[in-house]
Parts: structure tokens; sequence; C-alpha cells
């Protein structure tokens, strides 16, 4: 099961078409010994692996369904930022408005210093 999986990853890795560059990390680098150990080896052999494994296809699935939902709670943090950022920018425009307004109420109030007096 762990050897389909890993062969599997190995192969989607291949398919990004993965280089390295001079600021990779460990974890990079690990991924790409994974891509290049796995499709060192023949598509043949991997098919006997996928053949032989009674949850490859049950697996395939899995891993489509767990990239569906990285993208979803990707998708969820941008809409909550956005939002968030969007409240900001509200929040900054209402305030203005109330320093203009105590503005121009405090020119008033000195362009007219005893109007409110009766």
């Amino acid at each position: 099961k762990s050897q389909f999986m890993t062969h599997l990853v190995g192969r989607v890795l291949k398919e990004q078409k993965l280089e390295a560059t001079p600021i990779d990390t460990a974890g990079f680098g690990n991924l790409c010994k994974i891509t290049e150990l796995t499709t060192a080896d023949s598509f043949d052999l991997f098919y006997a692996l996928y053949k032989h494994t009674p949850s490859a296809n049950e697996q395939i699935a899995k891993l489509r369904e767990a990239v569906s939902q990285v993208e979803r709670q990707l998708a969820a943090k941008e809409a909550y930022l956005s939002a968030r950022d969007e409240m900001k920018e509200q929040e900054r425009h209402r305030m203005v408005g109330e320093l203009r307004s105590m503005l121009a109420q405090a020119e008033s109030l000195e362009a007219h210093p005893h109007s409110d007096s009766g």
C-alpha cells in the first residue's frame, strides 16, 4: 500500500516538472529525491504496483480528495482575508467620515463661538 502511494506521489511530482533552485528547502530536496527514486523505475513496475495493490484506485481517489480539500482550505482562507480587508476598509471610511464631521463641527463652533448660548 505504502509502496504504491510513494510511487504515485513520485509520478505526480514528476508531472509537475519540479526543478531545483539555490534556495530549496530540505523538504523540497526530499520531494525531489522521491521523484528521482520512483521515476527511475519503469512505468511497467509502477503499473504492476497499481494492478497488485487492491486499494490503488481508492488511494488515487483519496489523493484527489486531499488535493481538493487543500484547495478548499486555500479558497476559504482567501475569502476570509478578502472579507476582513474589505471590513477594515469600510471601517476606515466610516472613521474618516466621523472625523470630517467632528472637524466641521469644530470649525463651526470656532466661527460662531457664542451661537449655542441663548
